[in-house]
């Protein structure tokens, strides 16, 4: 999911500005004509009581201290949105279809949609929209997602960190059948030149490397983005933002074209992932993880290096017509 901001590509769905009103200055407001009774000393004697200051505004550290979490509801896995959603990623996985059929494992992108801009456009959390980008998104399916299944989706801030040049925020997105995790999405945002604390502050020890080996990839996997990609896509996961759809937009913002939702590029991948590495047994997939570094173009044709790292995990890297990255420090884990 990306975004447009003054001429530069970000990282991020069709999110909204921040919608909170301003006051304009120089403009007269309703409360510039109470008249001054509303104003006036209480009479002489009168029992005054001190009306305390405004709190101020928790800081969203004290809000992740705190504990912030959120609720969507439950929607129904269907399997003709499942068919939908395969389909707008060039997804022919067998297992989607079937009496024994299971969904997509990238179909929960599409079910938290609304979940995703709960956390992102949360008034408590102040981010700055217009400077959001997503970089990251790493989901573990503890067990397919099947029709029929009611998903409860719930998110929790997870983490928070100030860096130099902007703001670091995670979120993590559970979605729960009959009570018990089936899909955790974990999902970061850096938020440009938002400054909340001193640089540094919720620094946290680094994760696992996910880096790919220094070595020649095992496996190169060639494809083809379709020239309507980014169109289909987005009428499947309801990713709609212009630069994916309108060229008129995607040239203001000084690209080519149209570029593909970061989500579709991530889907395609884990789909050729499936086909050649897990020959079709979607099931298998437990975790994929990626990490977006550039955009990518309808007609683009790409190709996913693998290593295979143990008999349950593969590192893979996304590269462009040129050689370049367009997905870094890619894992799959595998049941």
């Amino acid at each position: 999911m990306d975004r447009v901001d003054n001429g530069q590509v970000q990282y991020l769905g069709d999110s909204l500005p921040d919608a909170r009103s301003a006051r304009t200055p120089g403009a007269r407001h309703a409360s510039d004509t109470l008249p001054r009774a509303a104003t006036a000393l209480p009479p002489a004697g009168a029992l005054v009581t001190p009306t305390a200051p405004p709190s101020p505004a928790r800081t969203i550290f004290e809000i992740l201290e705190q504990g912030k979490t959120w609720d969507r509801g439950v929607a129904a896995v269907d399997a003709a949105l499942g068919h939908t959603y395969a389909a707008a990623t060039n997804d022919r996985t067998e297992a989607y279809y079937g009496p024994e059929s299971i969904a997509p494992p990238m179909l929960h992108v599409r079910l938290m949609r609304d979940l995703l801009f709960d956390v992102m456009e949360d008034p408590a959390l102040g981010l700055d929209m217009l400077k959001l980008l997503h970089g990251e998104h790493d989901v573990t399916i503890h067990r397919p997602l099947r029709p029929g299944d009611l998903v409860h989706m719930r998110g929790r801030l997870s983490h928070v960190e100030q860096k130099s040049k902007g703001l670091v925020v995670e979120a993590l997105l559970i979605g729960f059948v009959e009570g018990t995790a089936a899909i955790e999405a974990r999902t970061l945002f850096f938020i440009r030149d938002q400054m909340v604390g001193e640089p540094g502050r919720g620094k946290r020890a680094p994760g696992p490397d996910q880096s790919a080996p220094d070595r020649p990839a095992d496996r190169v996997l060639e494809w083809t983005v379709d020239a309507d990609q980014s169109h289909r896509y987005g009428e499947a996961s309801l990713d709609r933002n212009p630069i994916h759809i309108d060229p008129a937009v995607a040239q203001q913002a000084g690209l080519p074209d149209v570029i593909l939702q970061g989500l579709c590029t991530m889907a395609m991948t884990g789909a050729g992932l499936i086909q050649h590495q897990l020959h079709g047994q979607a099931a298998r997939l437990r975790r994929l993880s990626v990490r977006w570094t550039r955009p990518v173009f309808n007609g683009s044709k790409l190709a996913t290096h693998v290593w295979q790292v143990s008999d349950t995990e593969l590192r893979f890297t996304v590269l462009n017509a040129d050689g370049q990255p367009v997905i870094s420090h890619g894992v799959a884990e595998l049941r």
